[in-house]
Formats: structure tokens, sequence, C-alpha cells
């Protein structure tokens, strides 16, 4: 996963090479028009650098062994019932693989 710092600062470029554009062109919009293309941009470039770790049970210890190398165990549920989106470890997004093979979130 990149720095969030370039995230920001890719956001930013972005932001100001669309600001510029229209305003050479005069094409001014309305506020909410720049604060949604805005917006836009920065999920745009945070997306770029989203990470996955992907959880598989282990039913014979009872934990979740995460794709980052390290484990973690809930007293009960899941960790979607136990809402754990991201990794405590990694940072990365939670996919957690059922035991028939194919992963959700």
């Amino acid at each position: 996963m990149t720095d969030p710092k370039d995230a920001a600062q890719r956001a930013a470029e972005q932001i100001e090479t669309y600001m510029f554009s229209m305003s050479i062109r005069g094409l001014y919009g309305n506020q909410d028009q720049h604060i949604s293309r805005t917006a836009a941009i920065i999920r745009s470039e945070i997306a770029k650098d989203v990470k996955v770790c992907v959880w598989t049970f282990d039913r014979e210890h009872y934990k979740y062994d995460t794709a980052c190398g390290h484990g973690w165990q809930f007293m009960d549920g899941t960790p979607k019932q136990n809402g754990a989106k991201y990794c405590l470890y990694c940072s990365g997004e939670i996919m957690v693989k059922p035991l028939a093979g194919k992963v959700t979130k």
C-alpha cells in the first residue's frame, strides 16, 4: 500500500488541473458541481491504493488466519458480525474466504 500522502498529492494535482481547465474555458459552474467533481477525484485516487487482506477460518484453532501472516480470534461470530472491516495488522480491507473457497466481503 502506498503512502496516503502520495494519494493526497495525486488528488491535489488532479483537482488543480480540473479547476485550471474549467477557468481557461470560462466554465465556472456552480459550487456543488465543483465539490462533486473534487470528491470524485479524491475517491478515484484513494481507490488506487486500496489493499485487501484475505482471512481464512482455521477450524482446528477456531481463529482466522490473515493473508499478511497473522491470526485473529473472535469470541463469537464472524468478522462481519463483529464489525471488523480492516485488518489490524496491514490495514487492508478484510475479505473472508469461505470454507468452500469462494472469497467474499
